[in-house]
């Protein structure tokens, strides 16, 4: 047998034995020094589907045994503790710990070693990374930062990271900041661009696509409203039709104009572009005959509709009083003369009523006259000079390989919380045809779909809670599926406890401080040996005092985090 030596020695760390001794009559060495940084920066070996990068690790701290240290170190233990940004790649992330533990420091120091990842390559150290700033810590100065540098504020880390520059981080908000002149304003045209009877679906699909955003939106806000006609309405789809001949299309205008004049009726200011309603060849003399002919005590209100037709642009005013005086002549079926003029209709349109279910769905919200106050809650949502989604905006930036700090700080919670699952399933839905349209680089081989990070902070007010029985929600299909389409996901609370079940069964790595709890901790130690540090995680309430175990360390390491500077040591 060849005899080897102690430089051909090679540490191997594995998850168990194949068999065991007694401890009889041998030592046991508490290791410091060189010994001790092998030992707590052991990585295991990768696997082929590993970054180009994978191995490239950054100190983030120190080991850290317990909250009582000696000031002196003669022993070595304070040694270096490094992470591989790699790890978080396309892989499930838990950050645990109470209010001022420490979290969002570790969240900028795990964020700003991914982004400096470009320092090793320009072109595939190029990660996205989308951080949900619910508190603006990241995307503002603040008191917390200090004042070398704007020492923590992560949107300024461009500044001091090589082959970046400040393109290279992105923000977005509800409102703009004066220290962030390039802020990118998140705000939707609800009402769309022009259209009209003669506008091809391609021409339909580029103006209404604003329009369809905001009217998803709204759906999320009345989504809690059990009122029948409230829920007509949101229930109506603003899809444009898959066959659009003349007919369809006309009718597809008329929903159109009904949807935007309940906007309209709620305060949303309409955009140049369509300051006017166009009702041009959108109603038929016959209607309008019908209306003036009308016998009911409402015919006041059917002439006035019918004197606004015979225009062919009106103002939104007028628009709300036409489809009003619409809605209530369709549905005073008996008395209005609609019966009449409609099975007229009927007969010569194979069998079909002039209304349809979507014309009535959306007219339904001004069966009340509070009716369209249940939408105004998203007036500060709407800008009329807004072009484009910026759903869409941020994906772009992602792509580029950008750090994009979304900042929630100003906003209601429930839009925050809408906002961020339309962004998650626009960045889903694309990371998906990418994968399953995968194209050839020169080589023959398949490119997958670029590696994208995302960071939910104040994870229990994004997440669904624990109790949802729901898996076909936007977080759990990225912690299920996320992997293969190369998303990764970074969770941070105070609540392990309040985490869908199975977001936590497929998370990878954990950042674990100071949970008071033992509710709390009763989940952890369902994963991995954290039961072995609960203790230590109850009653050591220390800032940056972790308990830190990755995709590529066999165990659980004790480490102080660095407090996270923008300017890199």
């Amino acid at each position: 047998m060849k005899e080897t030596k102690p430089s051909e020695w090679k540490l191997s760390f594995g998850a168990d034995v194949s068999n065991f001794y007694s401890g009889r009559g041998l030592k046991v060495y508490k290791p410091f020094g060189a010994a001790l940084a092998q030992i707590v920066n052991f990585q295991k070996t990768k696997g082929d589907d590993s970054h180009p990068l994978s191995g490239k690790r950054v100190a983030i701290g120190r080991v850290r045994y317990a909250s009582s240290e000696r000031m002196v170190d003669p022993a070595g233990d304070s040694v270096q503790v490094e992470l591989d940004p790699t790890d978080l790649i396309a892989r499930r992330t838990a950050l645990f710990g109470m209010s001022r533990t420490g979290k969002s420091n570790t969240t900028k120091v795990i964020a700003s070693s991914v982004f400096r990842l470009r320092e090793q390559n320009k072109t595939k150290g190029l990660i996205g990374q989308l951080v949900f700033d619910v508190n603006g810590e990241y995307a503002n100065e603040n008191t917390q930062d200090g004042s070398e540098e704007n020492a923590a504020c992560l949107k300024n880390i461009a500044l001091h990271t090589a082959n970046a520059t400040n393109s290279d981080v992105a923000t977005y908000g509800l409102a703009s900041h004066p220290n962030d002149p390039t802020r990118t304003i998140v705000k939707v045209n609800f009402f769309g661009g022009l259209v009209s009877k003669t506008s091809t679906a391609d021409e339909l699909s580029e103006a209404l696509e604003p329009l369809l955003v905001g009217k998803m939106l709204i759906d999320g806000q009345i989504a809690s409203d059990s009122s029948k006609y409230i829920a007509n309405f949101r229930n109506t789809s603003l899809d444009i039709p898959a066959v659009l001949d003349p007919s369809s299309s006309v009718r597809f205008q008329r929903i159109i104009l009904a949807y935007r004049a309940a906007l309209s009726a709620a305060g949303f200011a309409p955009p140049d572009t369509v300051k006017k309603a166009l009702l041009k060849g959108l109603f038929s003399k016959d209607l309008v005959q019908a209306l003036e002919q009308s016998k009911s005590s409402d015919s006041g209100m059917y002439v006035r509709a019918a004197t606004i037709i015979k225009k062919e642009t009106v103002s939104w005013d007028e628009a709300v009083e036409l489809v009003k005086g619409l809605r209530r002549f369709i549905q005073d079926t008996k008395h209005s003369g609609y019966d009449d003029f409609n099975s007229k209709y009927a007969s010569q349109h194979d069998g079909r009523s002039w209304h349809d279910e979507r014309l009535t769905g959306i007219l339904s919200i001004f069966e009340y006259a509070n009716g369209v106050n249940a939408l105004r809650a998203l007036k500060d949502e709407h800008d009329p000079g807004s072009v484009g989604d910026y759903a869409q905006s941020v994906m772009d930036d992602l792509v580029a390989g950008k750090l994009v700090i979304f900042d929630q700080s100003l906003g209601d919670p429930e839009m925050n919380r809408a906002a961020a699952e339309r962004i998650m399933w626009v960045i889903f839905n694309r990371q998906k045809q990418e994968f399953v349209t995968a194209k050839k680089d020169k080589e023959g081989n398949l490119i997958p779909p670029p590696d994208i990070l995302v960071y939910a902070e104040e994870a229990h007010n994004l997440l669904p809670p624990n109790a949802a029985t729901d898996v076909s929600n936007i977080w759990s299909r990225v912690a299920k599926e996320g992997s293969k389409y190369r998303i990764g996901l970074v969770y941070a609370t105070q609540e392990p406890s309040s985490i869908q079940s199975n977001i936590m069964k497929n998370t990878d790595n954990w950042f674990v401080a100071h949970l008071n709890n033992a509710d709390e901790t009763k989940e952890l130690r369902k994963y991995y040996d954290f039961d072995d540090f609960v203790p230590s995680i109850l009653q050591v309430p220390d800032p940056g005092f972790l308990r830190m175990r990755t995709l590529s360390n066999p165990y659980i390491v004790p480490v102080q985090i660095n407090r996270f500077l923008v300017k890199a040591k």
